[in-house]
């Protein structure tokens, strides 16, 4: 049975490296100023020394119990000190507890999710730039060699591949096309009962690569899509079916440009919308939401650019994902957001808002541009600030209504890929 495309853990660490990248620039706040006319109090009688429990502490044995709630705990602590130096002290006490795991008699599925955490958080040191990354890494993969657990195999060779994924855009389109052709014949042969495993992984490296062709805009992006569609579909197997539902819905979105969107929904103050309505208008559609760091981030560049080509025809519709109702009504009152948001209460189920999911956005934020004539122009993958190869929803702008005018923002917040929980990739 395939895992499903959601380790808990991993999504816990990295929540916790992206608070510190969001608040390494909130300085702390001065110490409020004495007080001219406030009375001398007596030195203050110094607390009794205490013995501090260490977080990073395993716990003793092999009780999966103990060892997921230590796990749960431990990859969402905060981290005491938003230094560079403080983040990597923090991942590589991390990392030290995570090895001391895998060195135990724990069960086959909880060593594949502890063992991939520990891949997850290997890399954050590396983006850190941490001097032990490296040595780390290498005794990582000397250990997985040596190793005779069935998922090692496995992890060494998603190491492979993480690597491969990792330089795709710089490879030539001949080499881009063997990685693709490799993929599409895992897909298409590695028996779900017997490498169920290895499955998942080239259904995940699969995903990937079309992500990194997407953002840059190959022309590849969408015959491999395609190609990995057809090597999943010709096996008809039920397990495999909503992948490849999910891989078409990409396509679907990918051949977009130059075709009508039809885009219906109910605003969120309860009134029933049709895009069709705002023909004649140029329309930026964005998939958003408040839980969204670098779709917040973006808003004072979005505002900006409402304001300066709104009189010129340019109207914007938000499409709010997977927020309560309070929430998202607070922020566009509090942050005076002019335009239409459209909303859906969240599912119950926890299934992706419907219409993200009929446009397959797993990333966010994502936004549509379209003409007068209500014809998408282009896609872009993480909005104003996406990681394509060039804006292209500010050039588009510029050739539908004019310059666009200079506008400083911050960077935006490094885009992530939501998998909610329960659902494949």
């Amino acid at each position: 049975m395939l895992r499903r495309y959601s380790y808990g853990f991993v999504i816990c660490c990295l929540l916790v490296m992206t608070s510190y990248f969001v608040n390494r620039s909130n300085q702390a706040a001065d110490p409020p100023a004495d007080d001219a006319n406030s009375k001398p109090s007596a030195p203050a009688v110094p607390p009794a020394p205490s013995v501090e429990a260490d977080p990073f502490a395993v716990p003793e044995g092999t009780d999966e119990k103990a060892l997921h709630l230590f796990l749960t705990r431990v990859t969402q602590l905060p981290i005491e000190e938003s230094t560079q130096e403080g983040v990597i002290q923090h991942f590589d006490r991390l990392d030290d507890a995570i090895s001391q795991i895998l060195s135990r008699e724990i069960s086959d599925d909880l060593y594949t999710n502890v063992a991939e955490l520990r891949f997850q958080i290997i890399g954050i040191l590396d983006q850190l730039e941490s001097k032990s990354a490296v040595t780390r890494k290498q005794a990582y993969l000397k250990q997985l060699t040596e190793s005779t657990r069935p998922a090692a195999k496995v992890l060494l060779k998603q190491a492979k591949m993480q690597t491969r994924l990792e330089n795709l855009d710089q490879e030539d389109p001949a080499a881009q096309q063997a990685f693709i052709d490799e993929v599409a014949e895992s897909l298409k042969t590695l028996s779900l009962e017997t490498h169920s495993e290895e499955l998942q992984l080239a259904l995940d490296v699969a995903m990937n690569i079309g992500t990194v062709l997407e953002r840059s805009h190959s022309a590849l992006a969408v015959p491999a899509y395609k190609k990995f569609a057809a090597a999943l579909a010709g096996r008809n197997e039920e397990p495999l079916n909503r992948a490849v539902e999910d891989i078409n819905g990409v396509i679907f979105r990918l051949e977009l440009p130059g075709k009508e969107m039809e885009l219906q929904g109910t605003t969120l103050a309860g009134k029933p919308f049709d895009v069709k309505e705002l023909r004649g208008k140029v329309v930026l559609v964005d998939f958003w939401g408040v839980w969204c760091k670098a779709c917040v981030q973006e808003v004072p560049q979005l505002q900006a650019l409402y304001e300066f080509y709104h009189e010129k025809g340019l109207e914007v519709v938000g499409i709010d994902t997977e927020d309560e109702r309070d929430v998202v009504t607070k922020f566009v009152v509090e942050r005076h957001i002019p335009w239409t948001i459209l909303y859906e209460e969240p599912k119950e189920d926890g299934a992706q808002n419907t219409l993200a999911a009929q446009y397959a956005v797993k990333i966010f934020p994502t936004m549509m541009l379209l003409d007068q004539t209500g014809k998408v122009v282009t896609v872009q993958i993480g909005g104003l600030h996406g990681k394509d190869a060039g804006t292209s929803i500010e050039k588009e702008l510029e050739k539908l209504l004019g310059p666009m005018p200079k506008i400083t923002a911050p960077p935006a917040e490094e885009i992530i890929e939501v998998i909610k929980p329960g659902t494949t990739k």
